[in-house]
């Protein structure tokens, strides 16, 4: 399996009006992406390169004394037909 982890800011969702969002996506999946305004704290993508997860998760959940939301997106060109979810695993994740 061949993975990419692609972290940033929850502001990615709306630099550009969303497109640089779709852009990382668009590079990561290999297929055009429709511009989403508002991009949803979590979801999937995938084309003929791969498949990509994203969600949001604050480090106050992970036993970090601050709030600090970040996104993550990963990036699976293996062959992610064969696997469960990896950001969607844990009800742990939807506390927000």
């Amino acid at each position: 399996m061949t993975f990419c982890l692609w972290e940033n800011v929850p502001g990615a969702f709306s630099s550009n009006q969303g497109k640089d969002f779709a852009e990382v996506l668009r590079l990561l999946t290999g297929t055009e992406q429709s511009c989403a305004e508002n991009w949803r704290y979590a979801g999937v993508s995938f084309g003929k390169e791969g498949l990509v997860e994203w969600r949001v998760c604050d480090a106050q959940f992970y036993g970090v004394p601050q709030r600090r939301r970040r996104v993550f997106a990963l990036a699976d060109f293996g062959d992610w037909t064969r696997r469960e979810p990896i950001l969607f695993e844990s009800e742990s994740l939807l506390r927000e």
